[in-house]
């Protein structure tokens, strides 16, 4: 079952705590996945706009084994041209190569906004 931000707050605020497994990998083709630089990214205008519409702050963002935690949402960047959410895994092409392509960006955005209504 998953749950969106606004749910995931609400439980939080009311002192339940949410277990969820955050080291689902879809694809175990791990060659395909791209180094994750966070303090690189945090420089990325884009990656802090993500961020913001998340309402995360980069404090509360961690990452480990080349996989962003989001908290409810965990990245991934492969070398691709698709952007997917599934199990809470965001696959993604490297963020410079979004931001250099309007489809990817509203690719991307149209995602986001999927799976935070879901």
């Amino acid at each position: 079952m998953t749950i969106n931000h606004k749910q995931f707050t609400i439980l939080q605020e009311m002192g339940i705590p949410l277990w969820q497994r955050k080291d689902i990998i879809i694809d175990n083709n791990a060659k395909d996945l791209i180094n994750v630089n966070l303090k690189a990214l945090s420089k990325s205008h884009l990656f802090n706009d993500i961020l913001l519409s998340l309402g995360l702050s980069l404090g509360e963002v961690s990452c480990e084994k080349n996989q962003i935690s989001l908290g409810l949402l965990n990245w991934q960047f492969k070398e691709q041209n698709n952007i997917s959410i599934d199990s809470n895994l965001l696959l993604t092409p490297e963020i410079k190569i979004i931001q250099q392509n309007p489809k990817l960006k509203a690719k991307l955005w149209k995602k986001l906004q999927e799976y935070s209504l879901i």
